[in-house]
C-alpha cells in the first residue's frame, strides 16, 4: 500500500479526504448527483481492495522466477490498474 500511496502521490492525484457522507456532488457536465448513503464509503472499500491487489501483484512483478510469470503479472497489473483508474474517477466525482 506504501508503494501505492508514492505511485499516487507522484501522479499528484488529489489525497482522499476522509470519510463523510456526502449528499451533493458535482459532476463535470454540472449536473447534480446525490450520493447513496454509504456509496462513497462503499467505494473507498472497493479502492482499498484494489489497492491491495495491485500492491500483491508488485510483489509478484518482483519475486517472479521467470519472465513468462512477470509477463502474466504486468497483464494482470494492467488490468486491475485500469480498474483502479476508473474507480478514482469515480471517487472524485462524488468528491467535486
Amino acid at each position: 500500500m506504501k508503494e501505492e500511496r508514492e505511485r499516487l502521490a507522484r501522479w499528484q492525484l488529489p489525497q482522499k479526504r476522509p470519510i463523510t457522507q456526502s449528499s451533493d456532488t458535482r459532476l463535470p457536465n454540472n449536473r447534480k448527483k446525490i450520493a447513496a448513503p454509504g456509496e462513497m464509503l462503499e467505494l473507498e472499500n472497493q479502492i482499498a481492495e484494489i489497492e491491495a491487489k495491485l500492491a500483491e501483484i508488485s510483489r509478484k512483478l518482483r519475486t517472479a522466477p521467470s519472465t513468462r510469470v512477470k509477463c502474466q503479472a504486468g497483464k494482470e497489473y494492467q488490468t486491475v490498474q485500469k480498474e483502479m483508474d476508473s474507480k478514482l474517477a469515480e471517487w472524485e466525482a462524488l468528491q467535486a
